[in-house]
Formats: C-alpha cells, structure tokens, sequence
C-alpha cells in the first residue's frame, strides 16, 4: 500500500472512530436527557464548534498549505506564529466566554441555575482543550503523523462520551 492511500485510511479510521463514539454521544443524551436533553445537548455543541472555528482561526487548510510552501527552516517559524495567534485566540474565547456565561446561559438557554452554568463553563472548558488538541493534529498532519491524528480523534471524542455519560444520568 502506497503511502497516500495509508494516510486517507489513517484518516479515515480516526473520522470513523469519532463518528461512532459521536452517535453513542447522541444517543446517550437522547435516552437519559430526552427530548429537552437533545436541544441543550445541541446549543452546547453549537457553541463548542463557534469556539473551534474561531479558536483555530478556521485555517487547517491554511496552516497544512503554509507548512508545505516553506523552505524547512521556514516551516517552524511559520508553525510557531500560527499556533501561538490561535492559542491566543482561543484564551481570549474563553475568557470572554466565562465573563459572559451568565448571559450565554439566560439567553442560548433560556435558563440561569447552576446546572446550566456548570455545562457553558464545562463546554468552554472542553472548548479550549479541543481546540489546542486540533491545532496540535494541524502540527502532526502537516508532517504526515496521520496515524497519531487518528487516535487523537479517536481519544477526543470518547472524552466527550465519557463526560456526556458522567454528566447526563
């Protein structure tokens, strides 16, 4: 097997791995949250992809082209502005993101008891880890780890099972 078709299997078993930890997710909360559960379950994930997206500048794509345009030497310079701008960003994110909980919690909710609060700070919480996680499987992916990118994946979204299943009994 030659070494592109190992890296779109590589890739494709991490996607894979998450999708089905992502439905067990879903069912999880369908089944112990109902209906009620899922809509919550739903805006939270929302706000966990806003905070990807903003948090990583949108840029895969970007980051693994600008890598691979560069001379060697260039490359980890290139790599360590990029990545220190979106852990900025994401830090700023979050921190914004726990002055406004409150507010995201009356308003993204419709509701202001702990509980509630509790899940945006953990959402937030988890937020930041996704994102240092992704911006680190742009690092591995850029240098062809793909098979360490898969089992990144693969670990995150069973983090996200596991505190789904803690959080929603």
């Amino acid at each position: 097997m030659d070494k592109a078709l190992r890296g779109v299997v590589r890739s494709a078993s991490g996607i894979a791995g998450s999708l089905v930890l992502a439905v067990a997710a879903s069912k999880w909360v369908a089944t112990m949250g109902g209906s009620s559960g899922v809509g919550v379950f739903g805006q939270l994930k929302n706000l966990q992809q806003t905070f990807l997206g903003v948090g990583t500048l949108n840029g895969q794509a970007a980051f693994i082209q600008g890598m691979a345009s560069r001379r060697p030497r260039e490359r980890w310079a290139f790599a360590a502005v990029a990545v220190r701008s979106m852990l900025a960003v994401a830090v700023l994110l979050y921190v914004v993101g726990l002055l406004a909980t409150p507010w995201l919690s009356a308003r993204l909710l419709g509701m202001d008891d702990r509980a509630f609060l509790l899940a945006i700070v953990l959402t937030l919480t988890g937020s930041v880890l996704y994102v240092v996680a992704t911006v680190a499987t742009f690092v591995l992916a850029a240098v062809g780890r793909l098979g360490l990118v898969a089992r990144i994946q693969v670990a995150g979204s069973a983090g996200v099972l596991a505190g789904i299943m803690i959080a929603v009994r």
